[in-house]
């Protein structure tokens, strides 16, 4: 009766298991969407020599 247990108990733990990896790999493709965003945005203020914040924050201050 123990060994009708285990293949069920063994097939659990593989759910789990990939459930989590699932979670993993979802949360690393997070992290490097926005990394690849806060990158783009760099290369778009290296290329025009300013900051969009600097620009929103000086025209602003300017009203």
């Amino acid at each position: 009766m123990a060994s009708s247990n285990n293949p069920r108990k063994f097939s659990e733990k593989i759910a789990l298991h990939n459930q989590k990896q699932a979670e993993e790999t979802a949360a690393f493709e997070e992290v490097m969407k926005d990394l690849s965003i806060t990158r783009a945005a760099r290369v778009r203020v290296s290329e025009t020599g300013t900051c969009v914040a600097a620009k929103r924050a000086h025209s602003t201050a300017a009203v």
